[in-house]
């Protein structure tokens, strides 16, 4: 690059201004001037008022020069609005504070600065520098003072450790999550000795590897402690005038309660003038300026006074002077003019020099745009699609051409149409991306018949660049990288292609994720019913059922001696105050009551005989019921269908080009279908997960082994936009493979629609994805082995009835992330399979939802809040005649919105060039209908406004919601009604659900609150959801399953046994877990939830080897819990009722229909008669040997008197 840049001879200048950069070749001219200096250990600083610019920046850089990844560091906005009620996000403000330390310990490196946080007055450097300190392993530190440290530093005592700023104190452990770190840490203390440091994964909760050494700081960019409170009262008040306690601010502040928003009262923390960006920046430090700084340092403060102007009229919220908080403009240039400072401009000619950077040289470098070589996507061009390209390389016949496919399956389909168009590519294996394992080519045989350069890869890697540009020339290449704009550069015959130039109208799916951490351990899966009847959620008040008290409300946990013994108690409260004390290893009884609306739940008298009543009617229907059900199973067992064989090396090599880590629930999701597949039955399976959490990797899964195993594949969409989308995906994963894929759309021809039915007729497609076309009669498969429906509860009944005849004997997978009650009751009472993804992806934030009447100032602010950070924001409006109107509205609120409007009754080729502008972030507001229920992932959009969001559904409103939230930045929904009480019932409930489940994965709960709503579907019928809701889900499907399974068993029944046997286990000594080990409540019902409900020995050691990993050394108490409730699973297993232990003698207790062997008790009782010893025919006393555990007495007595 040395003939078209000289770095050091650039940088040997104070000021200069490089021009005629273009498009990528930002990113290339950076990262070879980084190669030139990085020895130095300089910092390099840009600054653009432009986030997508730096994030582009971020990821071409390690295109360029891979090795300067780990020294890119992204300083980014709060993502609040000036003098806003929020307060930024713990992570964004873990990475500033991560960024601050780096730059101030003069860290060599890239750091990315937004124009908006330059301008930003920050902390003093000082507060950084001197709040930092480490803990290595063995040595002392005082633990106390070291957990009161950090709770000076605004670490928050939480009972789970998942986000940065967190810590968990439980006994000798001490959970925390730093700031600036990528991982939490568990630190295991003897006294105050650091006996070892893990890390742990937030998701599990369990230790993965040791590490030596941590480093902590503050959790604010200011300090909180009772010093800085002092001096903030005391600028409080030289700033403003007024009785301070008027204001809820500042009394939050003296009550050590930092309020939101206080991000803008920085200033009166300190007593010293806050600091910039630049002050903590090396004197050797270099700035780069992209974009007009100047023009956009204006708007930015003359927004700022806007707001200050329209905010500044509370006087119990007064706000700062604007001088106080940010860098005029002047003080903005003086400090850029401090250092070396490059400036890069696309062309001098367009915009006049600023002469506040002084600038006294400029280079024109040789780099030129690239023409329109965009590919034709209109009819009259399809027959040359290629013409533009054609032209370009005829003009310039000496080029070396590299075009930059985003993704492997674009790539593919780049390959394809070239090769169509007779232009050969040279496939480059650039950066190590892979163009398909041995495996994948010897498995599918696939000869794309183009060349393949493969570059001699040093162990550095940081000459790829440089070998590349000595290929040869007149040569076109094609690699996989995700570069933004193409560009030209004369001087050595090279034209870098991005395919954005290629596709001007067409949307491609970017994906930039990092894989998480795994531990090698796995956690206790929940299934489906027990998520519902998960005791981990509980609040007081909320409605319980025990099995057989009936619905009462919990009232926490109590704490009461028996016989002087410490014992822990589950608390119900009933009608007219009574109240049940439930033994905690008796919560396998206790069940949550799972309702929309808790205080209409019913709450029964005890003792009372309503609640048998109830029972006992409900399990007359239930008989039924299972015998109906037991038919279904029958009728689906009775259907054979394909077994599909795994072929575990390809399949594995398959799975590993998967680019982000599966999740926890995703893992057992794939699981599940690939053994559904491999049964002689048909899979019948649902996927219910939240949108964006991983279902369509489950599906692409199953298809490959479907693939495999010479079966047609067929995936049905309600949308074409979510057609494309798949079809992207799928080609994208199954690239270099010899799967055939199409797509059956209104976007294509009706030419190009009969010769795709033609090819799935002659089975020459692998897998077909298209809309409701392709379950029409002229649909024909050869060989269909697997249907895949995404967004099931789109599908109308005669729809799905077509679906039906369509698969009689096919696999099914259907994908929902919210779906109808019929479907759901249908999977949770096992006529369908059920699978569930609740886990989100990492680092992805629940969505702030508000719910408020509509309102221009609230519109006002939600578009200013997501534009100011570059974002962009939907706009749901589904009236299509008054769409217009509300352009106008938004125009006239942001004048400076880019706003366009999609609806569903636009022509295909207008609504594709309307999504795509959106895309590409030609406009930044889409005033819209439904129609983006399911379509497009935008990652950039994390804003989204429904107007009259009571005429939407429950599930349709979450799909909606869920449109936004995609990406690492924190989304808002604001959704609009008219006032609350003119809305219906039903519309209320659906509201007040909404409103309630705000966190990720609240699709399935959402489910669960609209069959509450809507009724259980004609599986169950109206009379069955008023049992339902007579005695609760939860113990209605328990009921139900002991039915079925007592019918499976041949056994005749005319009623369920409907009380369980109340087991009482007393070991003289305590069974709890002390809350000095566990403080949280609902963790330690949790736990006492999961030790009830084991079953076996495995389990038990799962839960005990958590605990030991999670809280420390298991306390007595807790090995005690462990035995009585081993002990209590025997007693289940025969009909024990009691066991009593005392003075090394125990008492068991017999029921009537017990399983105790006659014969052996009355041989035990003759032979050893010193020994044992029979009371009232239904109770036996024996003495205990002292060879013996507890446990193992027992057990041996219980197998000696048992058959």
């Amino acid at each position: 690059m040395q003939q078209i840049l000289n770095s050091k001879k650039i940088l040997n200048k104070k000021k200069i201004t490089l021009n005629n950069i273009q498009g990528s070749s930002t990113s290339l001219i950076l990262s070879e001037i980084y190669k030139d200096i990085e020895e130095n250990n300089k910092q390099i600083i840009i600054i653009s008022p432009d986030y997508q610019k730096l994030t582009d920046i971020n990821y071409e850089l390690r295109f360029f020069y891979p090795e300067c990844a780990e020294d890119i560091h992204f300083f980014p906005d709060w993502e609040i609005l000036p003098y806003d009620l929020f307060s930024p996000n713990i992570d964004i403000v873990s990475e500033r504070l991560k960024t601050l330390y780096n730059l101030s310990s003069g860290k060599k490196g890239i750091y990315l600065i937004t124009l908006h946080s330059a301008q930003h007055k920050i902390c003093p450097k000082e507060y950084i520098k001197s709040n930092i300190f480490f803990i290595e392993n063995n040595t002392n530190v005082n633990r106390a003072k070291l957990i009161q440290d950090l709770t000076n530093y605004g670490y928050i005592n939480s009972p789970l450790v998942k986000n940065h700023g967190e810590i968990a104190v439980r006994g000798s452990i001490l959970d925390i999550f730093p700031m600036g770190s990528k991982t939490p840490y568990r630190i295991d203390f003897f006294d105050n000795d650091v006996e070892s440091i893990r890390i742990f994964d937030p998701e599990t909760q369990q230790s993965i590897s040791k590490i030596d050494k941590i480093s902590l700081m503050p959790t604010t960019e200011f300090p909180f402690t009772e010093q800085s409170i002092k001096i903030f009262k005391n600028n409080w008040r030289e700033h403003f005038t007024g009785n301070p306690l008027k204001s809820p601010i500042y009394q939050n502040i003296s009550n050590q309660e930092p309020a939101a928003g206080i991000e803008y009262y920085i200033p009166l923390f300190f007593n010293n003038e806050l600091n910039s960006v630049f002050d903590y920046i090396n004197d050797n430090g270099i700035i780069f300026t992209i974009g007009n700084i100047n023009d956009a340092s204006i708007k930015f403060l003359k927004d700022v006074k806007e707001r200050f102007n329209n905010l500044n009229i509370d006087h119990t919220k007064p706000i700062l002077d604007p001088k106080y908080l940010f860098l005029s403009q002047e003080e903005l240039f003086n400090n850029i003019n401090k250092f070396k400072s490059v400036k890069f401009k696309d062309d001098v000619k367009q915009e006049n020099i600023n002469n506040n950077l002084n600038e006294k040289s400029i280079v024109n470098l040789d780099i030129e745009r690239l023409p329109d070589i965009s590919i034709a996507s209109d009819s009259k061009s399809l027959q040359n699609p290629l013409n533009n390209f054609k032209n370009f390389i005829a003009l310039k016949p000496d080029l070396k051409i590299l075009i930059c496919a985003e993704t492997d399956g674009r790539l593919e389909t780049l390959l394809e149409l070239f090769k169509k168009n007779n232009i050969n590519l040279n496939i480059l294996n650039l950066l190590g991306i892979k163009t398909g394992t041995t495996a994948q080519k010897n498995l599918f045989n696939k000869d794309k018949n183009e060349s393949l350069v493969e570059l001699n890869q040093t162990k550095t890697q940081n000459n790829i660049w440089n070998s590349f540009l000595k290929l040869p020339s007149s040569n076109i290449y094609i690699c996989t990288a995700a570069l933004n704009i193409g560009f030209i550069i004369n001087k050595i015959n090279l034209a870098v292609i991005a395919e954005t130039d290629l596709y001007t109208n067409k949307i491609l799916q970017r994906r930039f994720r990092k894989k998480r951490f795994t531990s090698k351990f796995k956690d206790i899966e929940l299934n489906a019913i027990e998520l519902i009847q998960s005791l981990s959620e509980l609040t007081i008040g909320d409605p319980i059922v025990h099995q057989n008290h009936g619905i009462g409300r919990y009232q926490g946990l109590s704490n009461l001696k028996v016989n002087n013994i410490d014992t822990e108690f589950l608390t119900v409260l009933y009608a007219n105050n009574s109240k049940l004390y439930v033994p905690i290893t008796s919560l396998d009884l206790i069940s949550k009551y799972t309702t929309s609306n808790p205080d209409l739940a019913p709450l029964h008298n005890l003792g009372n005989q309503k609640w048998s009543k109830d029972k006992t009617k409900a399990s007359q229907k239930i008989i039924d019921m299972a015998a109906k059900l037991l038919d279904l199973y029958a009728k689906r067992l009775s259907k054979k269908g394909y077994k599909f064989k795994i072929p575990n090396l390809e399949y594995h090599s398959f799975a590993d080009t998967f680019p982000f880590e599966e999740t926890l629930d995703q893992e057992k999701a794939i699981s599940e279908v690939l053994n559904d597949m491999q049964q002689e039955k048909p899979m019948d399976r649902l996927v219910c997960g939240d949108v964006g959490f991983g279902k369509t990797e489950v599906a692409i899964r199953a298809a490959f082994i479907a693939a495999h195993n010479s079966k047609q594949i067929a995936i049905l969409v309600p949308t074409t936009l979510l057609a494309e989308q798949h079809y992207e995906v799928f080609k994208n994963r199954f690239a270099n493979m010899a799967i055939n894929i199409d797509i059956l759309s209104r976007f294509k021809t009706k030419k190009e629609q009969l010769l795709s039915i033609e090819k799935l007729k002659a089975g020459n497609t692998d897998i077909i994805i298209g809309t409701h076309k392709i379950i029409q009669n002229d649909i024909k498969f050869k060989n269909l082995g697997l249907l895949i429906i995404d967004e099931e509860h789109r599908f109308g009944v005669k729809q799905k009835e077509k679906i039906k005849a369509l698969a009689y004997n096919v696999d099914i997978l259907t994908l929902t992330a919210t779906p109808i009650p019929r479907t759901l009751n249908m999977a949770l009472a096992g006529i369908r399979d059920l699978s569930i993804i609740a886990t989100p992806p990492s680092k992805r934030l629940a969505i702030k939802t508000f719910i408020h009447e509509r309102n221009y100032s609230l519109i006002q602010e939600a578009l200013n809040r997501e534009l100011l950070r570059g974002g962009q924001v939907y706009f749901l409006h589904n009236d299509i005649k008054s769409m217009n109107k509300v352009a106008e509205e938004v125009e006239k609120l942001v004048p400076d919105a880019k706003i366009v409007i999609a609806h569903g009754q636009m022509k295909e080729v207008e609504l594709e060039k309307i999504m795509t502008d959106f895309y590409h972030k030609r406009a930044n507001v889409l005033i819209c209908t439904t129609i983006i229920e399911t379509g497009i992932d935008i990652p950039n959009a994390n804003t989204i406004i429904i107007d009259r969001a009571d005429k939407l559904g429950l599930a349709q409103l979450h799909q909606i919601r869920g449109r936004v939230g995609r990406s690492h930045h924190q989304a808002y929904a604001y959704m609009f009604t008219p006032p609350f009480k003119a809305l219906s019932k039903d519309a209320q409930k659906r509201i007040e659900a909404l409103e309630q489940l705000k966190d990720l994965g609240a699709g399935f709960n959402l489910a669960t609150y609209d069959m509450d709503i809507r009724g259980s579907g004609e599986i169950l019928g109206d009379e069955q959801s008023g049992n339902i809701e007579s005695i609760g889900y939860s113990l209605y499907m328990d009921m139900l399953n002991r039915a079925v399974e007592d019918l499976k068993s041949g056994t005749e029944i005319e009623k369920i046994d409907l009380n369980n046997n109340e087991i009482e286990i007393n070991l003289g000594m305590a069974t709890l877990i002390p809350e000095s080990y566990l403080p949280d409540v609902n963790q330690r019902l949790n736990f006492y939830k999961k030790i009830a409900s084991s079953k076996n020995d495995q389990e038990f050691n799962n839960i005990k080897f958590e605990m030991q990993d999670r809280f420390g050394s298991i306390p007595p108490q807790i090995e005690n819990l462990f035995i009585a409730t081993k002990i209590k699973t025997l007693c289940k297993k025969y009909n024990i009722n009691k066991i009593n232990v005392k003075n090394n003698e125990s008492s068991i207790k017999f029921t009537e229909n017990n399983k105790i062997d006659l014969n052996k008790l009355l041989k035990l009782l003759q032979t050893k008669p010193h020994k044992y010893k029979l009371i009232n025919n239904d109770q036996l006393k024996a003495k205990f040997d002292s060879d013996l555990s507890l446990y193992d007495n027992i057990n041996n007595l219980i197998s000696e008197i048992t058959s």
